[in-house]
């Protein structure tokens, strides 16, 4: 994955629960409600932790901080009236949809923090984010709201060098620079 803090969150999220037993209904527009408030929160977090002197990371974070931002993750989670009754699911299931589309957001976005993205950068991205795709449905969900995720926060994106096959491609909409 591209970054640091979706790595993390993606193995916090499978310290919590087996993506096999992990329950989600939510359609697309649903999701990236979600995932925008859940990435509002860790945004929070990271700034805050930026400012107070430390790296933003994670997996920097002492164990009582993770703690309370899972809390606040199954917090919003629970607004959306989720089929899944378990905590520890409900907390992997929201950082499984954030990690993905954020690490597709990334990756799909024309150029980040550390410059321009190339057509060989999307390709080599997705040859490590389709493959978790393949196998955790959620992950999926996420990777597959990247578009509308860069929409709702009006930003343009390229599918190219991004597989014809990938997920990301489901939902294109006018933000998507080459039709």
């Amino acid at each position: 994955m591209p970054d640091t803090n979706m790595n993390t969150a993606y193995k916090w999220a499978s310290e919590l629960a087996n993506k096999s037993h992990l329950i989600y209904i939510l359609d697309i527009n649903q999701r990236v409600e979600l995932i925008s408030e859940i990435n509002e929160l860790l945004g929070r977090y990271i700034n805050d932790d930026l400012k107070s002197g430390g790296f933003g990371l994670f997996e920097k974070f002492p164990e009582i901080v993770k703690e309370i931002i899972l809390n606040r993750i199954d917090d919003i989670i629970r607004h959306y009236k989720p089929l899944e009754t378990n905590q520890k699911y409900r907390k992997s299931i929201g950082l499984r949809l954030w990690s993905g589309c954020l690490s597709a957001a990334k990756v799909i976005a024309l150029e980040t923090r550390d410059g321009p993205n190339t057509p060989k950068m999307r390709a080599d991205g997705f040859q490590v984010l389709d493959p978790i795709a393949d196998t955790d449905p959620v992950f999926c969900a996420g990777l597959e709201s990247a578009p509308l995720f860069k929409k709702r926060n009006q930003q343009c994106f390229t599918f190219n060098g991004v597989p014809l096959a990938s997920p990301v491609r489901r939902y294109p909409n006018e933000y998507l620079v080459d039709k």
